[in-house]
C-alpha cells in the first residue's frame, strides 16, 4: 500500500489558530493485487485467486474517508504543526465588513502585535466571529488606553 498525505484546514485547540491538518491515506496498488490474483489462480486452480481477491476487497474498503465526530472534531487528522488530536473544523460564516474608526497611532509590544496579528489571521479564516475578534481586540487594547 502506498500513503498519500491528505491535508485541510482545522482550527487547533493546542496551538490557538488555524493550521493545516494532515491526515495519512493508504491506497491499494489494484495492479499488484491483479498480478496476484492471477499468478495464485494460475497455481491452486482459481481457490488462490478467490481468497486474495477477498483479501483484495477487504483491503480496498477500508479507510481513506473522513470520520466527523459530532460534526466538529477530524478523526485521524493531526496539526502539522504541534502534532495534536484536538482539531475541530473552522466556524464557516460569511465575513462581516469591519468597522473603521478614526484611529490614533499606539505602539504596541511585540507579544500584543503577535496576539493582534493572530487574532486577524484568525477572523481571516472565520475560525471566530466578529464579535469575539472584536472582544479579545479590546481586551489586548485596553492597558494602551
Amino acid at each position: 500500500m502506498s500513503v498519500i498525505m491528505k491535508y485541510k484546514p482545522a482550527y487547533c485547540e493546542d496551538c490557538k489558530k488555524v493550521v493545516k491538518a494532515e491526515k495519512p491515506i493508504k491506497q491499494v496498488n489494484h495492479i499488484l493485487h491483479l498480478l496476484i490474483a492471477i499468478i495464485l489462480g494460475a497455481f491452486t486452480a482459481g481457490v488462490g485467486a478467490i481468497f486474495w481477491i477477498f483479501i483484495w476487497i477487504l483491503l480496498s474498503l477500508g479507510g481513506g474517508g473522513d470520520i466527523y465526530l459530532f460534526g466538529e472534531k477530524y478523526n485521524g487528522f493531526n496539526c502539522s504543526e504541534c502534532g495534536g488530536k484536538n482539531l475541530r473544523k473552522p466556524i464557516e460564516t460569511k465575513a462581516e465588513p469591519v468597522k473603521v474608526e478614526e484611529s490614533k497611532k499606539i505602539e504596541l509590544n511585540e507579544y500584543d502585535k503577535k496576539e493582534l496579528k493572530g487574532l486577524i489571521d484568525l477572523r481571516k479564516m472565520n475560525v471566530i466571529t466578529v464579535d469575539e475578534f472584536e472582544e479579545r481586540k479590546n481586551t489586548i487594547l485596553e492597558k494602551y488606553n
